[in-house]
């Protein structure tokens, strides 16, 4: 379930930043 956990945050983290970048 760990695993699980860190993929899913490392997803999320991608997805932030590709937001982020898109709105600067």
């Amino acid at each position: 379930m760990e695993s699980d956990s860190s993929e899913l945050k490392e997803h999320l983290v991608v997805l932030v930043l590709e937001h982020w970048s898109v709105a600067e």
